[in-house]
């Protein structure tokens, strides 16, 4: 995987590189790598998203929203308290409880550095 597969935006292309493409074939990867039973495969948004579908499209897990992103908050991680933050983030993003409840989730994350 390369390291732009987890900095730039989805509809990128770097060095040739569709970066859409890259998350897909990364979240298979894994999927060959780390197989596991689960209900549900779920991306948190947005870097995540597209990551999760290339893990369910291999490993035949289905692929869900859980989230949803409340577009109104700005740039969470840069807010100047800690406390700030995890307010922001209780805003920002909120599960779908219908979507989880009972299942057991595989939840990917990818960090934005």
């Amino acid at each position: 995987m390369n390291i732009f597969t987890l900095q730039e935006w989805t509809a990128s292309t770097i060095d040739g590189v569709n970066v859409y493409h890259s998350r897909i074939v990364a979240g298979k990867a894994l999927a060959e790598s780390y197989p596991v039973e689960a209900d549900l495969v779920v991306g948190v948004p947005d870097s995540g998203l597209v990551a999760a579908k290339g893990y369910s499209e291999q490993s035949g897990i289905p692929y869900g929203m859980a989230f949803h992103k409340n577009s109104y908050v700005g740039r969470t991680f840069i807010k100047p308290k800690q406390s700030q933050r995890e307010s922001s983030v209780k805003i920002k993003l909120n599960v779908i409880e219908e979507v989880v409840k009972g299942a057991n989730v595989l939840l990917w994350w990818m960090i934005l550095l």
